[in-house]
């Protein structure tokens, strides 16, 4: 069973995680910023239909959203010292050399860079046992995402380095 301050405290990760505001988030879920405050800090319950909607706003079921065994593992990677270091460089440059070789094709969207990147590492590291990037990743509906992927990919545009188009296939 999650309890309340377990819940706040997955909900503020994946906020920060997602490089999201409480504003942001406040609007995506159809409720005012203070809500959100109150949410993350484990003084208002969550209904129903609000796990709902934020597990669609960050791409994974509800399920996935109270699971206690992923809680309890993302806690012991926290604790763990032997963690490998995320290196943003890096990353950047992996991300990149994904995007120069499919990121055009119409069939390539998010969720198929994140599985690419995530094979791209650790088959690195099966290969050298050593971590490519050192990013981590978080399990969702379709497959594992980057936790830095939108930190990342936002600094990138903003930085004019990269262009996000968006487009149905």
């Amino acid at each position: 069973m999650v309890t309340k301050k377990q819940l706040a405290k997955r909900i503020r990760d994946l906020r920060e995680d997602y490089d999201l505001s409480q504003d942001d988030l406040a609007k995506k879920l159809g409720v005012k910023r203070p809500t959100i405050t109150q949410i993350e800090s484990g003084q208002r319950e969550v209904s129903g239909v609000e796990l709902a909607r934020l597990a669609n706003i960050f791409d994974m079921t509800v399920d996935n959203l109270l699971d206690m065994q992923e809680l309890k593992i993302m806690n012991k990677l926290n604790d763990n010292t032997d963690k490998p270091k995320f290196n943003k460089d890096k990353f950047k440059q992996v991300l990149l050399y994904v995007l120069e070789k499919c990121g055009g094709k119409p069939n390539v969207g998010e969720t198929v860079i994140y599985k690419l990147l995530y094979f791209i590492d650790f088959n690195f590291y099966e290969i050298y046992e050593e971590y490519l990037t050192g990013e981590s990743y978080r399990r969702i509906t379709h497959g594992p995402a980057p936790c830095h992927f939108h930190e990342i990919v936002n600094e990138m545009v903003g930085n004019g380095d990269i262009k996000k188009v968006t487009s149905e296939y």
